[in-house]
């Protein structure tokens, strides 16, 4: 409008909705700008669900004005003119929804559990520990019987049993804790999304080598500063990973399936069966009581 007769202003005027906005730019131009939250809920404690936010609406007001050149006097040739004004207002309305955020589902209570590597401690001579032939896992479970016993030390005080649950197998739209992707903590890195899907899976015509490089550019990215210690466990190990497989160049090989002696789960969440469980006479059905759905095999 500066090289034009005609000259253009613009007031932008909030009248309804909360006073929380932020950031709020432009007012007097024809482009308004302006932050605002909605979180999904009130509560910013863990494990507190807090009341559900609503929609927050926010109603403004523009007064456009413009001013064009009249003629006021041109007698003797000699024009002079006034700035002449019309105005206008319109209101516009914008609902800002809350946070979307589904609701997780719990792991069920078989899937709580953790074997381990499948060893208790049922006689005096049956010592869980790398001297008696086992892990020293401290995890008093036996995976053939599906007990825990407390450990037997020829002693009748009470010598407590270890046992292990996690709820990795918990599941959430929004994110799953152990769905056999990539540690959520990695999302925000550059180049996620290049490479993997929201549920951590490979792109069409992607290597995995090239996954496999982006892992070990991970230790020196300040992307991961936001992991915890299991998430950064998770990463280091897979950078080991990585880099032998590039090494023997054969990462295809070393991401492409489950174990030997393992056998891929009918869910798709990422987990390997040992291969016994087939035929083992458990039902391991799509409702996974014992960790694992195989019921795709014959």
């Amino acid at each position: 409008p500066y090289d034009s007769p005609y000259y253009f202003h613009y007031h932008w005027t909030q009248t309804e909705g909360a006073n929380d906005l932020q950031n709020i730019v432009g007012q007097t131009t024809p482009e308004l700008s302006f932050t605002v939250g909605n979180p999904h809920s009130s509560s910013v404690e863990h494990f507190v669900s807090g009341e559900h936010s609503e929609n927050k609406s926010y109603t403004w007001n523009l007064n456009a004005k413009s001013e064009h050149p009249i003629k006021l006097n041109g007698s003797c040739g000699v024009w002079t003119t006034y700035m002449h004004e019309h105005e206008d207002d319109a209101t516009i309305t914008i609902t800002i929804q809350p946070e979307p955020n589904v609701d997780p589902l719990a792991a069920s209570a078989e899937d709580f559990r953790r074997e381990g590597d499948g060893n208790s401690i049922i006689t005096s001579d049956d010592w869980d520990d790398s001297s008696h032939g086992g892990s020293n896992d401290y995890n008093d479970y036996d995976a053939e019987l599906m007990k825990w016993f407390e450990p037997h030390d020829n002693n009748g005080d009470q010598n407590d049993a270890d046992l292990y649950f996690t709820a990795y197998d918990s599941d959430d739209a929004d994110g799953m804790c152990d769905a056999g992707g990539p540690p959520t903590c990695v999302y925000d890195c550059d180049d996620f999304f290049t490479l993997m899907d929201l549920d951590g899976e490979l792109l069409e015509n992607i290597s995995n080598d090239q996954l496999c490089n982006f892992i070990i550019d991970l230790p020196d990215n300040d992307c991961i500063a936001d992991c915890d210690e299991n998430m950064l466990t998770e990463i280091n190990e897979s950078v080991s990973d990585c880099n032998e497989c590039l090494a023997a160049e054969n990462c295809d090989e070393e991401f492409g399936g489950c174990p030997d002696g393992t056998i891929e789960d009918c869910s798709g969440d990422g987990d390997c069966a040992p291969v016994e469980s087939l035929g083992d006479g458990w039902c391991d059905g799509e409702d996974e009581a014992f960790g694992y759905d195989l019921s795709c095999y014959n």
